[in-house]
């Protein structure tokens, strides 16, 4: 046998853990506690459950087993047999304290067929033929147990095999019934036993016999009269069948004729719902099929656009005349806006004013001031230069005299001349304040003819008053020019908003005749509006169609829903499966006269109930004579039987007795031939394990081993813990070649070769490769690297790391 799968559900501490193992040597690596001996223990339990005496060991293995969180041992296990491959399911569940309060369910799965098989055996006797104990003692090497062997469990298991093929026939037991049947048989005194009863019996009937053949006449002519009565009644209950058949069809071919209707209503709508289809692939767009708010949508897109085509006509009409109206004098409109930006006109006019007042007072204020310096300046230098002139005359001739003389007159004598200088000096004072004044007048000119410039008048001699005239014609200037520029600026936003808003529409024409799949080649309104009234009538026309076919649908729609609504309590498919295959559904349902045929049903029933009653009234006086005379047949069956009994029952007890002889024999034997034959297998592995320096073992009838050393036999418990484990590991492998033979379970090792050194722990590993190569599976447990290090060494093996 080869374990394929493990998977835990939950078994102690483990849980939800799946492991693959294969053919060969299957190594398991982990820590201390990481569940090693735990997949150990979940084997045993997919093999044998969980164990069910009080040793306290085995207790503490179902305390160790149990899953921590809920009391509960759970999985599965997928092994392969020679004849085929099976999945073990096994849970176990404690609901108390005791084994007695657990529930332990365990199912053999064929997987090949997935249906249970072997239900209610167990899975370890069924596919290895051994029993808990020889499995402990054999194939499964737990953490510090090798040398712990039931010793007459195997011992007993290996002489049933011998005997009788079958390890759990117990060959002793076997024995001890053999003789305890053997007395029940034929007592010692030979006075009593089952043949003794036989013997008796077998007169006894013989004298029955011959007195039941008497009554056998009466009994015999009513029989046939209950026979005949019973033909009649299966007459009978044949016809109510067939009638009732009948009106059972009848009743099957009415509501499948509904179902024909449904079908042809279904297939209607079918069609239909085609019909649409092929409308929208042919007449629709994108496959759909237009709506009557879609052709309000054309409508009013044509009509949409018309109006904004039309509002544009009018918008540039309106901006052609805006454009041609009268408009003022640009640059007056624009004197008359600096005008208003300066302080409005009479702001302007008092500035004008001013201006022209202070040039002509700074002209007044530049003559006196050059009249009174000259006259100064020319007296001053007169008086000054008055004594060194030679014609006085000269100077009178000039208009001074009568001047000097007064200032001369009025001067005294000693500050004439002081009077002259300073009549000089402020006579150049004037003179000063004349230039300066002239120079402020032709400022002042230079400001005015600039002013008057700057709002549109360029002549030198122009006055407020013409300002104030040009002003006004400024300022209706203005007016005409803002009238025009209003006019127009309002035709423009309208032209631009009708140019805008016909944009718009013919955008939305554009994409609403692309969402109807329809291309406008010519973009301009007046053809947009001939596509969308094209286009509008086009998918009138479909809509109409699509609504007589809708509504159409709608009504088959309804019509197959209410069939099907009628129908919803039957199943078609087992309704046909009712009745032939060749049933004309509608001929029966529509000419079947239902009432003749219940009428025919009911006729058949009271026939049957009559020919019952009185096949019952014959079978009571039948048996009230058999109540009264034994019936031949039964008294010459009991009489044969018992005939057979004494001859098989006299067969059987000779066989016993050679049985028994046999099996005393056959004992005897295999105690003296079956140890040698196990004791030199054993020494041969062991041999193999210690390179030679062990091969000859001793085995007691308890299979206690003894070692021969230098020619002293000794006790294997003087040897190393290392030797005595494999001493033990090799007489577990000689007992299953022995016990299990061409299928043999997979060895399990749990920290097995703790005790071996290097040496003899690769030579264990050689011999277990040795022993997967003929198909068998080996799995070692172990918290070391060494194992796997040597196995490297030796062959392929499966590595699990847990």
């Amino acid at each position: 046998m080869r374990i394929d799968k493990i998977t835990i559900n939950e078994f102690g501490a483990l849980k939800d853990r799946t492991f693959s193992l294969k053919n060969g040597i299957n190594v398991f690596e982990g820590r201390n506690e990481s569940g090693k001996s735990t997949v150990v223990g979940f084997i045993r339990f997919m093999l044998y459950g969980m164990p069910k005496k009080t040793a306290s060991s085995e207790l503490a293995d179902r305390d160790k087993w149990l899953s921590w969180d809920n009391l509960t041992a759970e999985g599965s296990m997928e092994v392969t047999l020679p004849e085929g491959s099976y999945r073990i399911e096994r849970k176990y569940k404690l609901n108390g304290n005791t084994a007695k309060d657990a529930v332990d369910e365990c199912k053999i799965i064929d997987l090949a067929t997935g249906s249970e098989v072997f239900e209610g055996e167990i899975p370890g006797k069924r596919f290895l033929n051994i029993s808990a104990n020889v499995y402990d003692s054999t194939s499964c090497v737990r953490q510090l147990e090798c040398t712990q062997i039931d010793g007459n469990s195997v011992r007993t298991s290996i002489e049933n095999l011998l005997l009788s093929a079958d390890e759990k026939i117990d060959t002793k037991k076997a024995q001890t019934k053999l003789d305890s049947y053997r007395k029940v048989l034929l007592h010692k005194n030979a006075k009593g036993g089952r043949l003794v009863e036989l013997e008796e019996e077998k007169v006894v009937l013989d004298e029955k016999l011959r007195r039941a053949k008497e009554d056998a006449d009466v009994i015999i002519a009513k029989e046939n009269a209950v026979a005949n009565l019973n033909e009649c009644e299966a007459k009978h209950a044949k016809d109510e069948r067939d009638t009732a058949r009948d009106i059972k069809i009848y009743e099957t071919c009415v509501i499948l004729k509904r179902f024909n209707e449904l079908h042809a209503e279904e297939e209607r709508v079918y069609k239909l719902q085609n019909d649409l289809k092929d409308l929208a692939d042919g007449r629709g767009f994108f496959g759909k099929l237009p709506e009557r708010q879609l052709l309000d949508e054309l409508d009013i897109a044509e009509r949409s656009l018309a109006q904004s085509a039309d509002r544009l006509t009018v918008a540039e009409g309106e901006h052609a005349n805006a454009e041609a109206s009268p408009c003022g004098d640009r640059i007056m409109a624009a004197i008359h806006e600096k005008v208003e930006q300066n302080g409005k006109k009479q702001t302007i006019l008092d500035k004008a004013t001013s201006l022209i007042k202070k040039r002509k007072t700074a002209k007044i204020t530049a003559t006196v001031f050059y009249i009174l310096g000259g006259i100064l300046l020319l007296w001053g230098a007169l008086g000054l230069l008055s004594p060194i002139l030679v014609d006085i005359d000269a100077i009178h001739s000039l208009g001074f005299a009568v001047l000097l003389s007064a200032m001369y007159s009025v001067i005294p004598t000693d500050f004439r001349l002081y009077a002259l200088i300073a009549a000089s000096a402020i006579g150049a004072a004037f003179t000063v304040l004349g230039v300066s004044r002239s120079l402020t007048a032709s400022r002042k000119k230079k400001e005015r003819i600039n002013f008057f410039s700057n709002y549109g008048l360029n002549t030198k001699t122009a006055l407020p008053e013409e300002l104030d005239a040009h002003m006004d014609k400024c300022e209706e200037n203005y007016i005409l020019c803002r009238r025009h520029d209003d006019a127009y600026e309002a035709a423009t936003i309208k032209l631009n908003s009708a140019k805008a808003e016909l944009e718009a529409q013919t955008e939305k024409a554009i994409s609403l005749l692309s969402s109807i799949a329809t291309e406008a080649e010519d973009k301009t309104p007046a053809a947009l509006s001939s596509l969308l009234k094209t286009r509008r009538e086009e998918l009138t026309d479909v809509c109409a169609v699509k609504e007589n076919l809708e509504l159409e649908l709608k009504s088959h729609q309804s019509t197959a829903l209410s069939i099907k609504s009628s129908l919803d309590d039957y199943n078609e498919s087992e309704l046909r499966a009712e009745i032939p295959t060749s049933t004309n559904v509608e001929h029966i349902a529509d000419n079947t006269d239902i009432t003749d045929l219940k009428k025919r049903n009911e006729f058949a029933k009271g026939q049957y109930n009559s020919s019952m009653q009185k096949r019952i009234g014959i079978e009571k006086e039948l048996i009230a004579l058999n109540a009264t005379a034994e019936n031949p047949a039964k008294l010459a069956t009991r009489l044969d039987e018992v005939c057979r009994e004494l001859d098989e029952s006299k067969q059987n007890y000779a066989a016993i007795m050679m049985a028994i002889t046999a099996i005393d024999t056959a004992s005897d034997n295999i105690r003296r031939n079956i140890t040698p034959t196990i004791r030199k297998r054993a020494g041969d592995l062991m041999g193999m394990l210690t390179a030679g320096k062990y091969t000859e073992l001793g085995l007691s009838s308890d299979l206690e081993i003894s070692v021969n050393v230098d020619g002293n036999t000794r006790s294997i418990d003087a040897l190393s813990k290392g030797t005595r484990d494999a001493a033990y590991i090799s007489l577990r492998m000689a007992l299953v070649e022995l016990i299990c033979g061409e299928n043999p379970p997979p060895f399990t090792f749990d920290e097995g070769f703790s005790l071996l050194d290097d040496i003899r722990t690769r030579n264990m590993l050689t011999m277990l490769y040795a022993y997967t190569r003929n198909g068998g599976q080996c799995i070692l447990f172990t918290c070391h690297k060494r194992e796997t290090e040597l196995l490297r060494g030796v062959g392929d093996f499966n590595h699990i790391i847990l």
